[in-house]
């Protein structure tokens, strides 16, 4: 078994000792992984923006970010960045030429947690003076389950429209609920990083050490427009749910609860086998329903009162 040396840096074994280089992982996640990123393009009529989940914190001027799901031309990105547009096209580092671009049909959109499928079709202007680049392979899923904060991340995105850029960074959170300005819903369960986004970067991979997909960059939380160091991403394990569902029949079947739950670190420091309610959305399914959330019993005492817990059963 491995085992630490005195340089943290230094993992030893029985037969021979691998030194973990930081910056040769964040070289190889980049090289690996970038043909797979795609720019995806937006246009609309009569605008020349797309407002992210935070209103005018995210996403401008109709770019943003995409990656491969699988080798039947899918890929995905969010449902912001796609959100009503008239034409869309994508491009990856192979695609050299203006004319290289492949265009995009939306398949399916989960508004709920601002998901996109796409399906990609290559350019077939007669006067395209060179084949276009073949689409490149999907990337590796991993799970978004197990995740741990001050684990290491790495970003791929086209900020600010710019060519391909790889952040690097922890994780910062995890359980978060992400209530947005331009969403009638907040986001659930989402994964905050102090990794470089900005305008352009949703849609985005969240990759780990592996090069495996954990989640999918989706909004920055700022007061200026520009990166504060407070950036979310979806768990991959909620996006292949609900790309899951669009493949199959169109569109996303999946429940919507209006319920926030507690991290599960703060269940397990209580004794609970379930997650605990912290918020039920007013005049929501789970609130019609009577579900309680947690509540202070004495705002001078700080008491809670803590709210219905739901245990997951059979993988539900």
């Amino acid at each position: 078994m491995g085992k630490l040396s005195d340089d943290k840096n230094i993992v030893s074994s029985d037969n021979h000792v691998v030194e973990i280089d930081e910056e040769s992982v964040a070289i190889r996640v980049f090289e690996l992984c970038e043909n797979s990123v795609l720019k995806v393009e937006a246009s609309y009529e009569g605008s020349s923006s797309n407002n992210g989940p935070f209103g005018s914190l995210e996403t401008a001027a109709g770019i943003g970010t995409g990656f491969m799901w699988d080798f039947d031309n899918h890929a995905v990105t969010n449902a912001h960045v796609v959100h009503r547009a008239t034409s869309i096209r994508v491009r990856f580092p192979e695609c050299k030429l203006p004319s290289h671009f492949y265009d995009a049909s939306v398949v399916g959109i989960d508004d709920v947690r601002d998901i996109a499928v796409l399906l990609l079709h290559p350019n077939c202007d007669p006067e395209c003076d060179s084949s276009i680049p073949k689409l490149p392979p999907p990337l590796r899923r991993g799970s978004s389950r197990g995740l741990k904060v001050g684990q290491r991340i790495y970003t791929l995105g086209n900020m600010f429209g710019l060519e391909l850029t790889l952040s690097t960074g922890i994780i910062s959170g995890l359980g978060r609920e992400l209530p947005t300005s331009a969403r009638k819903r907040p986001l659930f369960n989402i994964i905050q990083t102090d990794a470089a986004q900005n305008p352009g970067s949703s849609g985005g991979p969240l990759l780990n050490s592996t090069m495996e997909v954990i989640g999918m960059s989706c909004a920055i939380a700022t007061p200026s427009g520009g990166f504060a160091g407070v950036s979310f991403a979806l768990g991959i394990d909620i996006v292949s749910r609900s790309v899951s569902e669009i493949l199959k029949f169109g569109r996303c079947r999946m429940v919507y609860l209006g319920i926030g739950f507690a991290d599960e670190v703060v269940g397990r420091r209580l004794g609970i086998r379930g997650l605990a309610v912290l918020r039920v959305e007013p005049k929501g399914p789970a609130s019609n329903s009577g579900i309680r959330s947690t509540r202070l019993t004495d705002s001078s005492s700080g008491k809670l009162v803590l709210g219905d817990i739901l245990i997951r059963l059979d993988n539900h």
